[in-house]
Order: C-alpha cells, then sequence, then structure tokens
C-alpha cells in the first residue's frame, strides 16, 4: 500500500512495485488509508509523513494496532537523523527520505519483509 498526497508519487510508486509483482493499492490521505488498511491488509505500507487529515505518524500508530506484522516504511521530504528517529519512535520499520530511489525502495522491501515472514 502507498499513501502519499502527491497522486503522481503515489502512483508511480505504485506501478513500480506492480512492475516487481506485488499487488499494491494507492491512497492519497490519511482518512481513506485507514478504511483501505481495513480492506486491503497489506504487508507492507509506505507512508508519507505529511498528509491532510491524519498524519503518516497517526497512521503508522493505527496500522500496527491492527496488524503488528505490516512493514511501515516513513517515506518524507523530512530526512534529518531527528526525522528517523520520530519515525522509529511512532513504530516506522524504516525511514526513506524523498526523492527515494525506487531500487533502495525495493531492496528495503525486500529486505525487511523477507525479515517478518522468517
Amino acid at each position: 500500500m502507498v499513501v502519499d498526497d502527491n497522486r503522481d508519487a503515489a502512483d508511480s510508486m505504485a506501478m513500480m512495485l506492480e512492475v516487481r509483482g506485488h499487488e499494491v493499492r494507492s491512497v492519497y490521505d490519511g482518512r481513506d488509508a485507514l478504511t483501505a488498511f481495513a480492506e486491503f491488509q497489506p504487508h507492507a505500507a509506505l507512508l508519507d509523513i505529511g498528509l491532510p487529515h491524519v498524519s503518516g505518524y497517526e497512521l503508522a500508530t493505527q496500522f500496527r494496532q491492527h496488524d503488528a506484522r505490516c512493514t511501515l516504511i516513513a517515506i518524507s521530504g523530512w530526512g534529518t537523523d531527528r526525522d528517523k528517529e520520530q519515525a522509529r519512535r511512532w513504530g516506522f520499520d524504516a525511514h526513506l527520505t524523498k526523492p527515494a530511489d525506487p531500487h533502495a525502495v525495493i531492496a528495503m522491501l525486500d529486505k525487511l519483509c523477507d525479515t517478518v515472514a522468517a
């Protein structure tokens, strides 16, 4: 699942993941993400932090309450060490700074999802 209020960014990321064989749903705001998460039940979610209505941090908390095993990756324009630590405190497994390198996203998903599956 990809959640980003920048539709082009969300859809591009989703297309890249679909080409790699993943089933993906794109969502463009925090409120819709809560509903989509419950319906879609993803194994991984890539979340923008600065979303309208419900922040990526709040989503991470909600998602963790419903599925502790879901891999959560923050993808944000905020990329200092402090931002990355804050993402971890909110329950993210990892943090990438925008614009995220597609190869880094794939490598991170492969690594984190393999760890969860083990």
